[in-house]
């Protein structure tokens, strides 16, 4: 991410979800919030997407093949991710870790009695605040938290934000892992597990080594500026995962996740979405 500049992979994400709720063929899927939150360019991309209008450039044509990917990433691993928010304990806090333009404490009903922190980038977090400014959260209470983890630590950042450790959490880590350094992403699970009471939960994305990553990263990384850093073996995640406590109940590639949720799989989830993994964990 540029200094100064909101997350460009938080916006494509969120073009994703956006897409995926217009066309609403994803059982269980639903993020009305998401057009509001997109930046101009993005939302007339996609609004024009939509319409089945022919890109104008060649910057729309990558965007709306960017859209149509990100769509199917979206919406399974959305819906995965909101499936174990369901059954929160009535204390619980929810912890978005690298919120970008997540709109969960908004369209919840799940964490309606939780607190909820999101922390993000100073840039993106701007952003996403001026987009919500008049829309209230279904959250109990949102405390939008300001860090930069590259200068401030996660323990620490969430101490400041008054943060319980004797409750339990849920930690939301979603689109993150994969542009940190193994060490990052050990220091920041390692900070999870320090501040997680008995009960709390991870919820968790990552990619496996695959050819995609080989062939394509580096391109989509120089082209969004944000490049990709690290990957998983299910193995590694699940023993890096129980290094730090917790345990894991769930990991699906993203060919599984459409399987569970009754889609057909299509071309994009058999070459591209497949090699990312939703992980589950839960400390005891």
């Amino acid at each position: 991410m540029k200094d100064g500049h909101p997350s460009e992979t938080a916006a494509y994400v969120t073009m994703g979800r956006a897409v995926a709720h217009a066309r609403a063929r994803l059982p269980g899927f639903s993020d009305p919030l998401a057009m509001q939150l997109l930046p101009e360019e993005l939302r007339d991309v996609t609004e024009r997407r939509l319409r089945g209008a022919w890109p104008r450039n060649r910057r729309e044509c990558v965007l709306a093949a960017i859209a149509e990917v990100m769509e199917r990433l979206m919406g399974p691993r959305t819906v995965m991710i909101d499936r174990a928010l369901h059954n929160l304990p009535p204390a619980a806090q929810v912890v978005i870790v690298g919120a970008g333009l997540d709109s969960r404490a908004y369209r919840l009903p799940g964490i309606s009695g939780s607190m909820v922190f999101e922390l993000d980038h100073p840039a993106t977090q701007a952003l996403k605040r001026a987009r919500v400014a008049d829309v209230l959260p279904v959250a109990r209470q949102l405390r939008h938290v300001a860090a930069d983890l590259t200068r401030e630590s996660l323990g620490g950042a969430l101490q400041r934000a008054g943060h319980s450790t004797d409750a339990p959490t849920a930690w939301i880590f979603e689109g993150v892992i994969t542009y940190l350094t193994r060490d990052q992403v050990n220091a920041a699970v390692a900070a999870m597990a320090a501040r997680s009471a008995p009960g709390s939960r991870l919820l968790a994305t990552y990619n496996e080594p695959n050819w995609v990553g080989r062939v394509l990263g580096n391109r989509l990384s120089a082209w969004r500026s944000e490049p990709a850093r690290t990957v998983f073996s299910r193995d590694e995640m699940r023993e890096l995962l129980a290094r730090h406590g917790f345990s894991v109940r769930a990991d699906t590639d993203g060919l599984q996740r459409v399987v569970e949720l009754g889609v057909a799989p299509s071309l994009i989830e058999r070459t591209f979405v497949r090699f990312h993994h939703v992980v589950i964990a839960e400390r005891g």
